[in-house]
């Protein structure tokens, strides 16, 4: 007998209730008690497939950092090509003031 069903069913029987229903009343809070459960444990395991990973987080981490150097790269292409473009029209402006 589980500590449950001695403590609910004693109490029951303590207030007067006949030993059937009592044991019924236990039977019935016990069902209620592991419906919750399995709802409960269901629930966990619909947040579980729904939670990142530690490998997931990982494995987005790298692509992350990846695009990021991808990005770096670019803008330093581009600002390396804005400063010799620049450099060209200072040259040249020069040049025309000089002559």
């Amino acid at each position: 007998m589980s500590v449950s069903h001695l403590t609910v069913y004693g109490s029951l029987s303590r207030a007067g209730i006949p030993s059937d229903n009592a044991n019924e009343v236990e039977q019935a809070m016990k069902q209620m008690v592991d419906n919750g459960v399995e709802g409960v444990r269901g629930d966990v395991r619909d947040l579980r497939e729904q939670v990142l990973s530690k490998a997931d987080g990982q494995v987005l981490r790298a692509e992350i950092v990846a695009e990021l150097h991808k990005v770096i790269n670019d803008l330093t292409i581009k600002m390396f090509g804005a400063m010799l473009a620049s450099t060209g029209i200072i040259i040249a402006v020069v040049i025309k003031l000089a002559a």
